[in-house]
């Protein structure tokens, strides 16, 4: 059972971990694919600026944990 912090989307009931899972799926995600996927954002709207924040809090935490590239080697 899901609390009421992890709650983002009280009219379908659709939980943080719901959209980070799709994020890992999809690191392009964007509120229509939320919306399409758990119907989240399409009832009374209410939750749109908290799916923005999570969204916003994911792909900060994505681009912290990113590896960089890896370095290339000179030729000589």
């Amino acid at each position: 059972m899901s609390t009421v912090d992890d709650e983002v989307c009280f009219c379908f009931h659709v939980r943080r971990q719901q959209v980070a899972i799709l994020f890992d799926r999809h690191p392009d995600l964007q509120l229509p694919q939320i919306a399409t996927r758990f119907g989240a954002g399409t009832a009374c709207g209410c939750c749109q600026k908290r799916l923005e924040k999570v969204l916003a809090e994911l792909r900060t935490a994505a681009a912290k944990h990113a590896k960089p590239p890896p370095s290339v080697a000179p030729f000589c």
